[in-house]
């Protein structure tokens, strides 16, 4: 169960599961269950994490192209699927 400890710290997820379900069989209980729901949690956050920081990323890109090409609309549209707490500030700075 150690190893699976370890490579939970280390935020390693995929390792820490495979240790925790290689102890689970051959010492079923609790501490295997307790290090196997840790890291699957941890490691579906840090997909929804990266996930999150992809969209903002192509978001963000497809706004600068917009804004190249001087087609605004876009840019703020672009641009509030990037960051919605934009939207009021991207709309008065269009508006004004």
């Amino acid at each position: 169960m150690g190893e699976g400890e370890a490579a939970l710290k280390k935020q390693n997820y995929e390792e820490a599961i495979r240790q925790a379900e290689t102890a689970l069989v051959a010492e079923p209980g609790d501490a295997g269950r307790r290090i196997e729901k840790q890291a699957e949690t941890q490691k579906s956050r840090m997909l929804a994490e990266q996930q999150r920081k992809q969209v903002y990323a192509d978001a963000m890109r497809a706004a600068k192209s917009a804004y190249d090409q001087q087609n605004y609309d876009e840019t703020i549209r672009q641009a509030e699927a990037a960051w919605p707490p934009s939207r009021p500030m991207l709309r008065q700075q269009n508006e004004g």
